[in-house]
Parts: C-alpha cells; sequence; structure tokens
C-alpha cells in the first residue's frame, strides 16, 4: 500500500517555491515568466545595495546594516542558482524517496511517525520564524514614518532597504511608493527562497535518519544464523544501504554550494564588521 506521507515531507517547500514561479518538476510558461521576473526585482535591488555601499558616505551603523541586507540577498541568490542548477538530480532524488519510502504498516511497526512530526514541528516554527521577520522588517520603516510625522509634522521616506537611488526620493511620494514596493516584493522572494531551501534540506536530512532506522531494526531482526533466508535478507539490507548512501551523496552535491555560500558570506559579514569597529577604535 501506497504510504502519502512521503508527500508531506516535500509539501511545504514546493508550495513555497510556487509563490516565486519555482517548480521542481512542472515548467508552465507563466511560472517561468513570474521567476524570471521576481529575480530580475531581486538582482536591480541587490545592484542598488552594492551601489549604496560603494558610493554612499554614511555612519558605520548605517553601513554595517547595509551591508548586512547585502549578505541576505547574496545568500538567497546563491541558494537560487544551486537549486536551478540542480534542478533535474533533485527531481530525481524526489522521486527515489518516493519510491523507498516505508509502507504504512512498517512506519507503524517502528514508530517512524516521530521523523515526520518532527520535520512538521521544524517546518512551522521556520515558516512562523521567516512570516513574521519578513513582515515586521517591511512594515517597521512605515510605522516609523507615520510616529515621525505626527511627531514633528514631517515624512521621512524610510524603506525596508538601504539603496542608492537614481533620483531623489524625497518629496517624490509617486517614486518612494514604488520603490517600497519593489522592496517588500524583493524582500519576500529572498526570505521564500532561503525558508525554501533550508527546508528541503531539513526534509531530505531526516528522510536518510528514517530510512537507516530502518535498515537497523531490519538487521536486527535477522536471526543470526547460516541458512538462506538470512542471507537473503541482509543481502537485501545491503542494497537498502547502497541506495540510501547514493541519496546521501546526491543530497550533498545538491545543498554543499549553497551551504558553503551561506558560510562565506557570514564570513564576510564577521570580517566586515571586526574591520569597521577597528577602524573607529584605531
Amino acid at each position: 500500500m501506497t504510504n502519502n506521507n512521503s508527500e508531506q515531507f516535500i509539501n511545504g517547500p514546493v508550495r513555497y517555491f510556487r509563490l516565486i514561479g519555482f517548480e521542481f518538476e512542472t515548467t508552465e510558461k507563466w511560472m517561468k515568466f513570474l521567476l524570471i521576473i521576481g529575480l530580475c526585482n531581486v538582482s536591480i535591488v541587490l545592484v542598488a545595495q552594492i551601489l549604496f555601499g560603494a558610493l554612499s558616505d554614511v555612519e558605520l551603523a548605517e553601513r554595517t546594516a547595509g551591508i548586512s541586507y547585502l549578505n541576505y540577498f547574496l545568500v538567497s541568490i546563491g541558494k537560487m542558482i544551486s537549486l536551478i542548477y540542480n534542478r533535474s538530480v533533485m527531481v530525481k532524488t524526489l522521486n527515489e524517496f518516493r519510491m523507498i519510502y516505508p509502507s504504512k504498516h512498517l512506519e507503524k511497526t517502528f514508530k517512524l511517525q516521530k521523523y515526520l512530526k518532527k520535520y512538521l514541528l521544524i517546518e512551522r516554527f521556520i515558516t512562523g520564524f521567516f512570516k513574521s521577520i519578513t513582515i515586521f522588517y517591511c512594515i517597521f520603516p512605515v510605522i516609523l514614518c507615520l510616529t515621525e510625522l505626527v511627531r514633528n509634522r514631517e515624512f521621512t521616506y524610510r524603506t525596508p532597504l538601504m539603496l542608492w537611488y537614481p533620483i531623489e526620493i524625497r518629496n517624490n511620494y509617486g517614486f518612494y511608493i514604488f520603490t517600497y514596493l519593489q522592496q517588500t516584493w524583493a524582500s519576500f522572494e529572498v526570505a521564500i527562497i532561503i525558508l525554501g531551501t533550508d527546508l528541503c534540506l531539513f526534509s531530505s536530512l531526516l528522510q536518510l535518519c528514517m530510512h537507516l532506522e530502518v535498515i537497523k531494526r531490519n538487521i536486527l531482526n535477522i536471526k543470526p544464523d547460516k541458512t538462506e533466508i538470512a542471507e537473503k535478507k541482509l543481502k537485501k539490507q545491503i542494497i537498502y544501504h547502497q541506495m540510501v548512501l547514493r541519496l546521501a551523496e546526491k543530497i550533498n552535491d545538491i545543498f554543499t554550494p549553497s551551504v558553503l555560500f551561506s558560510l562565506l558570506a557570514s564570513s564576510f559579514i564577521i570580517c566586515f564588521t571586526g574591520y569597521q569597529l577597528l577602524g573607529v577604535i584605531n
């Protein structure tokens, strides 16, 4: 009997990626268009952030904050490129996970539901975190602007990101609204990319752990004798284990670039902040 629980391990990432036009297994034209438009918008915002850091004469706190936002965007772009490049491998990996997913009887016997429950708990926590942080991050500048308008009778034109603008943003309400919406869209786009990629990684790792536990339980249940039946059962588990190891290698190939990119970007932020602080102290 087919076990539909395998789909619950991937439904979350697939649903979130569809919001930005990225799909693993289908290639609808309008989804491609949505993905291209979204990535172009993110790229424009990314370039504007780089120009802000290079051309603007600002204080340390503002420059550090700008670099932090830039790091966030760079990480998401790196993850997206890695996923697009490894799309075909990811599709094959998902199909293999579906094929070898334990039956309902085996899942109940070995109490494997704990892995799905653990994943769904991680998914709810990370999704809630990203939603609350991104919504607050995009709304907070408007709240500050309205607060300052009430107190000082002056609108300060704050935006979610620190960007270089080709024209003056102050006293230009049309351009201000346009760029605010553009930055909000880009912020949600990068949040979804990071969220979906991280959920794919957690899902894959927990499924690998589940399969390794199944192999362990099956081997322990084999009676230690020299009969042909015991030998066949052991060979079956060896083949199963080799299949799981091949899946682990594919997961490693898919997600290593994005994890490495995140590590390098975070290291850059730490080094940059330390360098700026040493400059201030000196």
